[in-house]
């Protein structure tokens, strides 16, 4: 596979106009497996190259979000590790969580990947 896929100008001018990424956690930052310690503890493993990515989002200047139905310090710690500052945890209905990101930032759901 080439290390990059040419994409149409159509596309090309959507990315352009992205202003914040929003994502899940489960599946998206984490390998998806649900891991226990001995004493019932959740765990969580995260893949060192989203940090980066997220890094590289940020220097250009995007916003980042993570919307997730979960509620736990992993996910608070992580977000804070990779200066995700905008984290809504608990989420039932997350595009209406979305929606309200996208107001707070003022930004449309067009500006959104």
């Amino acid at each position: 596979m080439p290390a990059w896929v040419p994409m149409s100008p159509e596309i090309r001018e959507r990315a352009r106009r992205v202003r914040l990424l929003a994502m899940d956690v489960d599946g998206v930052l984490t390998d998806a497996g649900m891991y226990y310690g001995e004493n019932g503890e959740e765990l969580k493993k995260f893949n060192t190259r989203d940090g980066m990515g997220v890094a590289l989002v940020h220097e250009a200047g995007l916003k980042t979000a993570i919307l997730t139905r979960e509620n736990t310090k992993i996910v608070e710690r992580r977000a804070r590790k990779m200066k995700i500052e905008l984290v809504r945890q608990g989420v039932l209905d997350k595009l209406t969580a979305l929606r309200a990101i996208v107001e707070q930032l003022g930004i449309t759901l067009d500006e959104v990947a």
